[in-house]
């Protein structure tokens, strides 16, 4: 079996630095006048704390997403495809999600035999297993209390990489492996339950959608090449566009 490791450039958001304030110098002190820079105001200590737990947020929801990429990688070796976005059963009834059966890529092997892969997510035996959800799939950044939702998904879509009805392989990424998101992490409103086959639909008018947090600048998401990266929420819409399309034929910047 032909497993990958990608050592690919994962975005790594560092802390902001707090400085402590410095005292006036002592000629300003015993003139009275203070050395502050007219207009310049003092960084705020409380702000400061929020903004560097923040970035640790990012750090690890990032660290997540490049695991998993790497994961459907292995599983894409092994296979010669991609994990479909849910398991069918001969009725074409949905049962499992792509994130059940991504878990023998994940260290999760003892776990993935719990599952009946013949029964679907919500049968009385697998939902027992929803709160022994990995912590490789739940994003630092979500406020949910629900036990086992998570906020790491697939774009779904005629125009996204992956479709309900067709497997994916990594020939069809004709747009370029770095150019192609993979998987996203929404907000914590279209979260969903990790062993549900239930993605992110992917409306190209729409490309923002479900995208609205936890981050101000924008979104996380993994691509195809193993990358982790923010897509700034300003992003022009057909580079936005272009970054979900496998095989669009359009070229990031040539836009």
């Amino acid at each position: 079996m032909r497993l990958l490791r990608i050592c690919a450039p994962v975005l790594v958001l560092s802390a902001l630095q707090v400085c402590p304030l410095v005292s006036a110098a002592p000629d300003a002190q015993r003139s009275g006048q203070s050395s502050a820079q007219p207009g310049l105001q003092p960084p705020n200590p409380l702000e400061a704390l929020l903004q560097a737990r923040d970035a640790a947020r990012r750090t690890r929801s990032a660290n997540n997403l490049r695991q998993l990429a790497v994961a459907m990688h292995n599983y894409e070796a092994t296979h010669n495809q991609f994990p479909a976005p849910a398991s069918y059963d001969k009725q074409g009834t949905p049962l499992l999600s792509w994130r059940v059966h991504l878990l023998p890529y994940l260290e999760g092997k003892e776990l993935y035999n719990k599952f009946k892969l013949d029964e679907p997510w919500d049968s009385p035996h697998n939902k027992k297993l929803i709160a022994e959800i990995p912590a490789v799939f739940k994003s630092p950044g979500s406020k949910l209390k629900e036990p086992g939702m998570t906020n790491y998904v697939l774009p779904v879509g005629k125009e996204a990489a992956f479709s309900a009805d067709k497997p994916l392989k990594a020939a069809d990424i004709n747009d370029g492996v770095s150019n192609t998101i993979m998987i996203v992490e929404v907000a914590d409103s279209h979260a969903v339950v990790w062993t549900k086959p239930e993605d992110l639909s992917y409306d190209p008018k729409k490309p923002l959608a479900g995208l609205d947090g936890p981050y101000a600048q924008g979104f996380l998401a993994s691509f195809f090449d193993g990358s982790v990266r923010m897509v700034q929420r300003d992003t022009d819409e057909k580079v936005l566009r272009a970054m979900f399309t496998p095989a669009g034929g359009e070229r990031i910047g040539q836009q």
